[in-house]
């Protein structure tokens, strides 16, 4: 198991509903990924996909309901093998109401190299919702096509600012701090109840993360 002392910020809400935000030196638990110090501008570190599901648990971070806000950047791996870097789109988001013993989690990405295809349908495949196990992105497609994915301007290798919501069974996903959401969720696939939350890169990989916040709801 790899794991990173990182900063990271994060909110816990108080008796009295008032929010604490304070440092944490917090540890990244890591599931399928590789965790490693990174010399990308404005990163300490960085997570290489290794294998499904592609995520770093954040320590003291489990909840049902809650808001997250983060900056976040990925790149296509050049190492990964031929085949893999011709499907990956750089893939980065936030994995969250993760069941470890059941493999069972939500999650939230942008692919970033469709933000600015030149193929309009591509482009409108820039962000995603899915539901593991049971609820992958291609059947989510095949059975709701346009429902679960969207278009919003995205690039690679740059900073972009992410704002996630998540209350009950719907979710909202926020990008570059625009007042309304680039994607709604009404219907999330899995029980609502509380879960593990953790960042996440996909097929051939690597993506940097800064400045995130939690704040229970």
């Amino acid at each position: 198991m790899n794991r990173l002392t990182t900063l990271i910020i994060l909110s816990f809400s108080g008796i009295a509903a008032s929010t604490a935000v304070y440092a944490a030196a917090a540890s990244l638990e890591a599931v399928g990924v590789e965790i490693r110090d990174s010399d990308f501008p404005g990163a300490t570190f960085e997570l290489v996909h290794r294998a499904a599901p592609g995520y770093a648990l954040i320590a003291q971070a489990e909840h049902r309901d809650f808001d997250i806000t983060l900056e976040l950047a990925g790149v296509v791996d050049s190492e990964a093998p031929a085949e893999a870097q011709a499907l990956s789109r750089a893939f980065v988001g936030i994995a969250f109401r993760v069941q470890a013993e059941s493999a069972e989690f939500e999650k939230l990405y942008l692919r970033l190299d469709n933000g600015r295809a030149e193929d309009q349908l591509q482009r409108n495949h820039a962000t995603q919702f899915e539901s593991l196990p049971e609820h992958p992105w291609h059947r989510l497609r095949k059975e709701a096509p346009g429902k679960y994915e969207s278009y919003v301007d995205v690039a690679l290798a740059q900073w972009t600012r992410v704002r996630i919501e998540v209350r009950g069974n719907r979710a909202r996903l926020f990008v570059a701090d625009a007042p309304q959401p680039v994607l709604v969720i009404n219907d999330e696939l899995l029980e609502a109840r509380a879960g593990g939350i953790g960042l996440w890169v996909g097929l051939a990989t690597i993506g940097y993360f800064r400045n995130i916040e939690i704040e229970p709801r």
